[in-house]
């Protein structure tokens, strides 16, 4: 379920959120006040036929994870080792710079 924007394939609900920020932006310039925003979006959904029925949405988001890349184990384990030791690291050096700031204001507040 694509919508066509010149050669690029756009998602129906990425094209509509899109237009959705455009009309948000542009329509108090172009349209008159008694036109709501919510109701533009609600024509905008019914004409690019966002909503699906849940059987149709479960069926593509089967569709989705099955184009899905997963990692394998090993990948799994050495990434979170990664994200766990820079966590680790980050934690280390913002600890320090508070324990250096800390004892650099106590030293001005003294004097």
């Amino acid at each position: 379920m694509t919508f066509v924007a010149g050669k690029n394939l756009v998602p129906k609900p990425a094209a509509a959120m899109i237009a959705l920020v455009i009309l948000t932006i542009c329509l108090p310039h172009i349209v008159p006040q008694q036109i709501s925003i919510l109701d533009i979006h609600r024509q905008l959904v019914i004409k690019l036929k966002i909503v699906t029925s849940p059987k149709q949405f479960l069926l593509e988001v089967r569709s989705e994870l099955g184009k899905v890349i997963w990692p394998t184990r090993r990948e799994a384990i050495r990434l979170t080792g990664t994200v766990i030791g820079v966590s680790v690291a980050v934690g280390i050096f913002i600890g320090a710079l508070d324990f250096i700031f800390t004892k650099l204001m106590g030293l001005l507040l003294v004097r």
